[in-house]
């Protein structure tokens, strides 16, 4: 082990060193902060980007915890509406009593065939409280042609993309067909109230959406919903909150399933 003498020996060495070829050694310092900057801007890019990611899983699909009828997920390909929440108000303000609770947003998502001039679309639907959205997609900040549509009335917002492939704009009307909750099929014509589009561009292609309310009658679905999304105030509680409004929902009579973010494998291991 060098003693004190035998480092500051080793020190002159490395200046001399340096100051031999001072080109060289300007050269290499260069090099190593070049790539030390490099390794920690890509770094910071990386972690940024990610950040951004799990913000939009959280706002647009997940939720911090996200229920649902317990049944759901195995047949959700199958767009089962009959696998429902019901009397879903009365689920909400019992989800609100965990003071973690920052957000709730009830939503029912289903797919449709869209008419228009002799043409058929395929579209994803969701309906949505707009007034409770402001947390989650905020459609306000993100609508760029005409409003949001009203409550109770047939009218819809629609992504941009999707807009463009059928050549419509606000103020024109469609006709759509769905599956309704009884397993028939359910038409209505509908009202373009705005277009919307957001940073997701995946969200931007077939997506379009309507209030609740006239939803739960185009799918006969009286007061029900297919899930609610809740976002916590502090995460590092999701373990506790999950728990704690599994506890609350527990007397409710319904055979709900609430589930933390971490436990939808796939959104999981893309965040982490």
């Amino acid at each position: 082990m060098p003693t004190g003498g035998g480092k500051l020996k080793l020190y002159r060495i490395a200046l001399r060193n340096i100051s031999r070829n001072r080109r060289r050694s300007i050269l290499s310092g260069t090099a190593i902060v070049v790539a030390t900057l490099s390794i920690v801007f890509m770094f910071s890019l990386v972690y940024g980007m990610m950040g951004d990611m799990r913000d939009n899983i959280f706002h647009y699909i997940t939720g911090h915890i996200r229920i649902r009828n317990s049944e759901y997920a195995k047949y959700e390909n199958l767009n089962p509406l009959h696998l429902r929440i019901k009397n879903y108000q009365a689920i909400i303000d019992k989800i609100k009593e965990d003071n973690n609770v920052l957000a709730v947003s009830p939503r029912i998502r289903f797919f449709a065939s869209i008419y228009r001039n002799d043409k058929d679309y395929k579209g994803i639907g969701l309906a949505v409280n707009f007034n409770l959205e402001k947390d989650f997609e905020d459609f306000k900040n993100n609508l760029i042609k005409g409003v949001l549509p009203k409550p109770g009335r047939r009218e819809i917002l629609v992504s941009s993309g999707l807009a463009e492939e059928m050549g419509i704009t606000t103020g024109d009307k469609i006709t759509m067909l769905s599956k309704s909750m009884y397993m028939g099929m359910s038409g209505m014509t509908f009202k373009i109230s705005g277009i919307v589009k957001f940073n997701v561009e995946s969200f931007n292609k077939s997506f379009f959406y309507m209030p609740i309310d006239t939803a739960q009658r185009f799918l006969k679905m009286d007061n029900s919903v297919t899930e609610i999304l809740v976002l916590l105030k502090c995460l590092t509680g999701l373990k506790e909150s999950t728990a704690g409004i599994r506890k609350l929902l527990k007397g409710i009579g319904q055979p709900l399933e609430v589930a933390p973010w971490t436990s939808f494998g796939t959104w999981y291991s893309i965040i982490n």
